[in-house]
C-alpha cells in the first residue's frame, strides 16, 4: 500500500509539471521565446505569416540586407515613445526604444526609428496604432533598414510594425544614479532580479551611496611628492632673457630665414573643386519603398 501511495503521488507530481509546462508554453511567444499576454494576434496567423522568415538578433544588425525581404527583428518597448519631432537634420521622426529581454546575458537595445507612413500610424496622435505604443509591447520590425546615419533601425511603413501583444517579463532598472534619476536600464524579470545587470551585483549600501553622492565634487588624486615640489618652476623675467636669444636682426636667422620660406607650400593656393525595391507587409501586400526613404538611411 505504501508503494502504491508513493506511485500516486510521483504520477500526480508528473502531472502537475506537465501542467505547468503547457501553460508556459501557451503564455510564451514561439518566434521570440518571450513571455506574452493579452495578443494582438493569433497564434496560427503568425505561425503562418513567419514561414520562410529570417529572425535576426539584436548583436546581427549587419546582417540586414538593404531593401531585403522576409528579414524579423522582435522586440520589447522599454521607454516611452519620443516624438514625432524634427530633428538637427530638419527630419520629422518617432523613436521606439526596444529590448531583446536576454535572460543569459545583459538585455542589449535598439533604437526602432519611425518615419513616412510608420510613423504617421504608430506615433502621430490621430494615428491609429499610437494608443498601442506603450511600455512592455511586444513588436515584430519587417525588413527594417539598419540606418547608421539615425543610430538604430528605420521602418517608414506601417505595415512594418505588428505588435503582437504585452510582455509581463519586462522590468525597468529603479535604481537611482549619481544624478538621483532612476536607471532606465531593462532587464528581465525571469531572472529573478529587481535591478539591471550593473545594479544587481551592488548591495543596498552601494546603491544608497551612490544616490546619495550626487552633486558632490570628485576629489582629484594628489599627485606624488611634497607641497615644495608641486610648485611651478619660477619663469625667467624678460630682462634676464634679454641677450640669451638672438635677435630678429641676427646675421644667422636671417640666413636661414629663406630657406624655410622658401619649403613652405603657397597658402595663396586655391583648394580642388568638388563639389524601388519590395518591401513585403505583414499584411501581405508587397509596398515599394521610395528613394527618398532609402535616403533617409
Amino acid at each position: 500500500a505504501i508503494v502504491s501511495k508513493k506511485r500516486e503521488a510521483i504520477r500526480e507530481e508528473q502531472i502537475s509539471q506537465e501542467f505547468l509546462r503547457a501553460e508556459a508554453m501557451a503564455n510564451r511567444e514561439q518566434w521570440s521565446g518571450l513571455q506574452i499576454e493579452d495578443r494582438c494576434v493569433r497564434k496560427e496567423k503568425l505561425d503562418a505569416s513567419m514561414k520562410g522568415k529570417e529572425i535576426v538578433p539584436f548583436n546581427r544588425l549587419a546582417s540586414l540586407l538593404p531593401g531585403g525581404r522576409d528579414q524579423v527583428i522582435f522586440g520589447v518597448m522599454y521607454a516611452p515613445l519620443r516624438g514625432p519631432s524634427k530633428d538637427l537634420l530638419g527630419e520629422v521622426k518617432a523613436e521606439i526604444m526596444l529590448t531583446d529581454l536576454d535572460r543569459n546575458e545583459p538585455p542589449k537595445t535598439l533604437k526602432l526609428i519611425l518615419m513616412g507612413r510608420a510613423m504617421d500610424h504608430w506615433a502621430d496622435k490621430t494615428g491609429a496604432g499610437r494608443a498601442q505604443c506603450v511600455k512592455g509591447s511586444l513588436f515584430a520590425i519587417l525588413n527594417p533598414i539598419a540606418s547608421k546615419k539615425h543610430g538604430g533601425i528605420l521602418a517608414t511603413f506601417e505595415t512594418q510594425v505588428l505588435k503582437l501583444g504585452s510582455c509581463p517579463s519586462l522590468g525597468v532598472c529603479d535604481a537611482k544614479d549619481h544624478q538621483g534619476l532612476d536607471c532606465g536600464i531593462p532587464f528581465n524579470r525571469e531572472s529573478g532580479q529587481d535591478y539591471c545587470h550593473r545594479h544587481v551585483n551592488m548591495s543596498h549600501t552601494e546603491r544608497r551611496q551612490e544616490m546619495e553622492n550626487r552633486g558632490r565634487p570628485v576629489a582629484r588624486p594628489k599627485l606624488p611628492g611634497t607641497a615644495a615640489s608641486q610648485k611651478r618652476p619660477r619663469t625667467a623675467s624678460a630682462e634676464e632673457n634679454k641677450g640669451k636669444f638672438p635677435s630678429v636682426s641676427d646675421p644667422l636667422k636671417q640666413k636661414i630665414s629663406p630657406s624655410l620660406t622658401s619649403r613652405l607650400p603657397n597658402s595663396a593656393a586655391g583648394g580642388t573643386g568638388g563639389g524601388g525595391t519590395g518591401v513585403g507587409g505583414f499584411g501581405g501586400a508587397a509596398i515599394a519603398t521610395t528613394a527618398a526613404a532609402a535616403a533617409a538611411a
